[in-house]
């Protein structure tokens, strides 16, 4: 029996890592080191503001994220350096919406013009796209619960 060729999964994955590696190992992406930390990067800076996943904060999780994710990917076009095109996902939110983004290969939600490329036309859309996922983590939060917290 013949066998069928698969692709690897994670392969996407890894030439996507590869294209975009000097970009986030920029002084302007990770900033300067400074006693064992980076500073003054975008990175830095966005989890400074926002240190809490945006999903799972709009259900009234407060998680800690760990990951500044590109709304707008900028393989897609999205702005590397505009802030709002930046949000602070958890690991496990960050997986699920680059799951969907290289089965979709184009940006989830409607853009706008950004100082260096594609922006969010509203950052909700990427929210709500991404809220039922993080529900499904935590069902014993209410899904029409708008003010946040436990059911």
């Amino acid at each position: 029996m013949p066998s069928l060729k698969r692709s690897h999964p994670g392969k996407k994955k890894r030439i996507r890592k590869q294209k975009n590696r000097n970009l986030y190992n920029s002084v302007r992406w990770r900033g300067k080191r400074k006693a064992g930390q980076f500073v003054g990067g975008l990175r830095a800076d966005k989890l400074l503001e926002d240190p809490f996943d945006e999903v799972f904060l709009s259900i009234g999780v407060p998680r800690r994220g760990a990951h500044v994710d590109h709304i707008i990917p900028i393989e897609f076009g999205g702005s590397f350096g505009d802030l709002e095109n930046l949000m602070t996902l958890t690991s496990f939110m960050h997986s699920i919406k680059t799951g969907i983004e290289m089965g979709k290969g184009e940006p989830l939600i409607k853009t706008k013009p950004g100082s260096e490329g594609l922006i969010p036309y509203d950052r909700s859309e990427i929210i709500d796209i991404l809220k039922p996922y993080a529900i499904k983590k935590y069902p014993q939060i209410g899904g029409g619960n708008e003010g946040g917290g436990f059911a």
